[in-house]
């Protein structure tokens, strides 16, 4: 196993020149003299967002809210620092993407005081949200909010665009009433290539609990970072590596020398209620009145019923016996039903891991890619070609990554 740094298509938002070490907690401050001229229209108390410390200068870097000016703020040991309850804290202990109250004397240009904003709200571990770009709108659960053009993003003390946020990252949101003013990334993502993976094409892949793919020829894996069990499996053959992911970085498997041409079945009794329910496995229907048998890995079942919901789901077969019983949802009347999918269709929108300005056009049946010129594509893991490129569109929602 061998790993490399990935070379992605990154559009990050640097301050003027301004880098975060999370370590040392400092940056250097180069803020062009337009900005530092600007301070004049600063408030003598404002609502900004914290982006970052220097130590040794004694200065700090935030984004004003109210317009998403920033500045090169001055600070000294007469400073006061609380945290949101009031409390004496130190300087060092209020995070990038932190939202802070600040009273500025334009005077002595130094910072009287900084406060983490009482005011707001923070909302930590969001893994199900959906983010709608056109409309700048922020749906966590069934919670929605509104975002500007000045939202600040933080990955690893350092300003991130939109492009760089994944659904598998999980987020922390800051903000006041239904304003989302600041997100950090509290746990990213990276990304797994297999190698020598040939005599699974057409199997299936898994990390950890959450991803199943099938295996493609030269396929990319967006993973969350963290330590995980990779499975592949075809016919029945094939194993088990560990894998980490670290955020932003690539990871190479070599699994090769997971197929041994020894196939492995487990036997599967299904109990599915209503019992005139159709069972299809792999896109075959069968008599789940007896036992199944299924070699090891990931099967594609479909059950329905007259009345009732369709269900699709994987199986994942990896031991020599198992029961499984699967309850079908009742359908709701047409009325209700076509009501319900209307408000759901307004209502909801998905986040798309790919800028606005990467597709340049499109037509009924395909997407285009023109560039950034010989970037490699890839659409939910799977390599599409080398950019320009142009290949078939698919109905829902998919990751496009560019590297």
């Amino acid at each position: 196993m061998k790993k490399k740094i990935l070379c992605a298509i990154i559009c990050c938002i640097f301050l003027s020149g301004c880098s975060w070490s999370k370590g040392e907690k400092n940056i250097s401050l180069e803020l062009d003299n337009t900005k530092e001229s600007e301070e004049a229209n600063l408030k003598a108390g404002d609502f900004v967002v914290f982006l970052g410390l220097d130590t040794k200068q004694e200065k700090i870097i935030v984004q004003r809210v109210a317009g998403g000016n920033k500045y090169s703020l001055s600070y000294s040991g007469t400073t006061n620092v609380k945290d949101r309850f009031g409390q004496i804290i130190s300087m060092t202990q209020i995070q990038p993407g932190e939202l802070v109250d600040i009273v500025y004397s334009a005077h002595s240009k130094v910072l009287l005081e900084v406060s983490v904003s009482e005011e707001t709200w923070t909302n930590t571990g969001i893994i199900k949200y959906s983010i709608d770009k056109a409309r700048k709108i922020i749906q966590i659960g069934s919670e929605k909010y509104k975002y500007t053009k000045d939202l600040v993003m933080i990955s690893q003390g350092k300003v991130i665009e939109m492009i760089d946020l994944n659904s598998k990252d999980v987020l922390t949101m800051k903000g006041r009433g239904k304003t989302v003013n600041s997100i950090i990334v509290e746990k990213g993502h990276g990304y797994v290539r297999l190698e020598n993976e040939s005599a699974f094409i057409d199997g299936f892949v898994e990390v950890g609990q959450s991803v199943i793919l099938p295996v493609t020829e030269n396929m990319l894996i967006t993973v969350g970072e963290g330590d995980y069990n990779l499975r592949i499996t075809n016919h029945g053959i094939g194993g088990t590596k560990p894998v980490t992911v670290l955020r932003d970085e690539e990871v190479v498997v070599d699994v090769g020398d997971l197929y041994d041409g020894t196939e492995m079945t487990g036997d599967i009794a299904f109990t599915i209620t209503p019992s005139n329910a159709k069972l299809y496995i792999n896109g075959e229907e069968k008599n789940y009145g007896e036992l199944i048998n299924l070699s090891y890995g990931v099967h594609q079942i479909l059950i329905e019923a007259d009345g009732y919901e369709t269900l699709s789901r994987y199986l994942n077969v990896g031991q020599p016996l198992a029961s499984i019983e699967i309850m079908l949802e009742k359908k709701e009347d047409t009325a209700q039903s076509s009501s319900s999918s209307s408000s759901s269709t307004s209502s909801s929108s998905t986040y798309e891991n790919i800028s606005s300005d990467v597709i340049q056009s499109s037509t009924m049946n395909k997407i285009f890619i023109d560039g950034p010129e010989g970037a490699e594509v890839y659409m939910d893991g799977n390599y599409k070609g080398i950019a320009p490129t142009n290949f078939k569109k698919e109905i829902g929602s998919h990751e496009i990554i560019l590297r």
